[in-house]
């Protein structure tokens, strides 16, 4: 394992890349939207003349080749390789293209970079083909976290987690973590660092924060997450599943019922990442 080297599965605007190049650690960022790798090409040019950061065109998936990618050319985070998912957004008023692009899989990445330190997962629904490739693999970072594919108020959205959370105990993980993706930007890196160097920095809303040893919140085991990710489910179930008119956000209860939800259900509303440790 490369103590240095993190994989950002789904680099989207470059934003968690930023964060763990400023911590020190050298990057592998994968990402679909060829725009997307333009601009970070150019936003991290040193970085990448320096060898410290490679950009990869390319989308995650079970096998290599090509493969269909749905690109939301309104929001970029909902792009993506799973038919599945992309029906969730159907009626969310976005544009959306069907293109062709290059797959890669995990054991391909591992195979050209080493295993990484840490590797974030944030590719909308296609989590399981990652977690399914490092299986094989029989390689495994000492950190690794997903996201819950397109949100919790897509239908089936628990069952993709149970999943996803069951692949991680498969590979041995036993930890995990459950980070409220809407309160990253309220994080701060602990000084003296606990993973890499300490920087300041402000998190953009939308990325994944802290991770490893630095990420707040109760590490719990796997039957606890579950029943947590069981809360959030219900919480969605309850409050109802509509959207907001622009399609964007979902569009929460009110005041009262959304405290009150949180109150019982702890969680409450919005999206989560889960992070797995040994």
């Amino acid at each position: 394992m490369k103590d240095d080297l993190i994989f950002d599965l789904g680099m989207n605007n470059g934003d968690d890349t930023d964060f763990y190049l400023k911590k020190g650690y050298k990057v592998v960022a994968v990402e679909p939207n060829g725009q997307l790798c333009a601009l970070a090409e150019q936003r991290f040019a040193a970085h990448i003349a320096q060898g410290r950061l490679t950009v990869v065109h390319k989308a995650v998936a079970a096998s290599p080749g090509e493969i269909s990618f749905f690109l939301n050319d309104d929001v970029s985070g909902w792009s993506t390789t799973s038919a599945n998912w992309q029906q969730t957004r159907v009626g969310a008023q976005t544009q959306t293209r069907k293109v062709t692009v290059a797959a890669v899989t995990i054991q391909e990445l591992l195979g050209q970079h080493g295993t990484p330190y840490y590797i974030k997962t944030d590719i909308q629904g296609a989590e399981l083909a990652a977690l399914e490739g490092l299986l094989s693999s029989g390689q495994r970072p000492n950190y690794i976290s997903v996201s819950a594919g397109s949100d919790v108020l897509a239908r089936g959205a628990y069952a993709h987690v149970r999943k996803q959370l069951e692949r991680l105990d498969r590979l041995g993980y036993r930890r995990f973590n459950i980070v409220a993706q809407q309160d990253t930007r309220l994080q701060t890196c602990p000084d003296p660092p606990r993973e890499g160097r300490y920087v300041q920095h402000e998190f953009p809303h939308g990325s994944s924060g802290l991770f490893g040893r630095e990420l707040p919140g109760e590490w719990v085991n796997l039957a606890a997450a579950l029943r947590e990710h069981w809360k959030i489910a219900l919480s969605y179930s309850l409050a109802g599943h509509s959207r907001s008119p622009a399609g964007r956000f979902p569009k929460l209860p009110s005041e009262r019922l959304k405290h009150g939800l949180d109150r019982v259900f702890w969680r409450g509303l919005g999206w989560y990442d889960t992070h797995a440790a040994f």
